[in-house]
């Protein structure tokens, strides 16, 4: 017999639960991927996007123990945030400690506009 889940309780439970912040230097996104290798994140930005993706995969215990309940997901996910233009692409940064993935996106420094004299060309 095949147990489902609700659908309310799949957002708790499915990796990638993630929080974007921004503030005056910097825009921060936190994703919770508690379960997931280090090596199976993805940090990717592609034209205004910044996707996270990776995998959970299942843990086998032994082939002689069956499952009596299973509350976690596995499997592959992706999420994807807008980056707005005022972030410096290229000062992107992440580091995933303690089950938290931490991107740092820095806010490219606002020049201020200088004042020039045009000269005027004619006849």
């Amino acid at each position: 017999m095949a147990f489902t889940l609700p659908a309310a309780l799949l957002p708790e439970i499915a990796p990638g639960k993630a929080r974007y912040r921004r503030n005056r230097q910097a825009d921060t996104v936190k994703a919770e991927l508690a379960g997931v290798a280090k090596d199976a994140v993805k940090v990717d930005v592609q034209i205004g996007v910044l996707t996270l993706s990776g995998e959970r995969k299942f843990e086998k215990d032994g082939q002689d123990q069956k499952h009596h309940r299973i509350e976690r997901a596995y499997g592959g996910f992706t999420r994807s945030f807008t980056v707005p233009g005022d972030v410096e692409i290229a000062q992107i940064s992440a580091e995933f400690e303690d089950g938290v993935l931490t991107v740092a996106l820095p806010k490219a420094a606002v020049k201020k506009p200088s004042a020039q004299r045009i000269e005027v060309r004619g006849g």
